[in-house]
């Protein structure tokens, strides 16, 4: 199956539940970015822990794109556990895009658990959802606080309308106009890579380099992934035991 058909299968295992959730942890290796990318953002919309290590390693996923929708899923999954590693890119990473959706995602988490038990009781009261998106705001959570006024379904509503018109400016949004937030953008150069492979690495290889920074472990790790190969360390460098 092209990559094509691969991405539209991760795309439509998001559509049943948490059901094909072992599928997609099962092809979070495939070669193809595109396809990589659809797996981790498919993995956010159905958050599970079982999601969380594949979105962690996804973190260090060479493309730009495929590693902007692990970052972004890992807020959805709301994962306390790697902020530091969330707030490393938000300020560090080369690529605009994954600063941003690591920004928004440290947002997520720590307003997320800055209320954690208590969501079902702010979601059915209207003034307590008013007082938490104040309250975000002024705690440095105005994306979040935008984005838990516009999910409340009061978002036009006098006490809100202003107050989330006035965050918008520190709401980090995506820029609708700019097409590389978009999967089909990508796509010709997912078909070079589908059409070009790179050279193919043997196990020893693999096992060699699993260690390495950068995208030369990454692929080194995946290949290892991909085959059943290696030990938990040497498939996965970010650990949920930490180490």
């Amino acid at each position: 199956m092209n990559f094509r058909g691969r991405h539209s299968q991760a795309w439509s295992m998001k559509t049943a539940g948490r059901l094909y959730i072992p599928s997609l942890l099962r092809w979070e290796s495939d070669p193809n970015f595109s396809v990589r990318a659809r797996i981790y953002r498919s993995l956010g919309q159905r958050p599970h822990p079982a999601a969380i290590a594949a979105l962690r390693e996804g973190t260090d996923d060479p493309h730009p794109f495929a590693r902007a929708q692990a970052v972004r899923s890992l807020g959805w999954c709301a994962d306390p556990t790697f902020v530091h590693r969330l707030r490393e890119l938000a300020v560090a990473d080369p690529h605009a895009d994954v600063r941003r959706t690591a920004a928004k995602a440290v947002q997520r988490i720590v307003g997320y658990w800055t209320h954690y038990g208590e969501w079902s009781a702010i979601a059915a009261s209207k003034a307590r959802t008013v007082a938490v998106v104040h309250a975000s705001a002024a705690a440095g959570l105005p994306a979040f606080a935008y984005e838990l006024a516009f999910r409340s379904g009061w978002v036009d509503d006098g006490e809100l309308a202003g107050f989330t018109e006035a965050l918008e400016p520190e709401a980090l949004c995506r820029d609708l106009a700019d097409r590389a937030g978009n999967y089909d953008h990508w796509f010709a150069e997912a078909a070079a890579v589908e059409a070009n492979p790179p050279p193919v690495l043997t196990d020893a290889a693999a096992l060699a380099a699993c260690s390495e920074p950068g995208g030369e472990g990454f692929e080194a790790r995946r290949v290892l992934r991909q085959r059943e190969l290696g030990t938990g360390a040497q498939r996965r460098r970010h650990r949920l035991d930490g180490s």
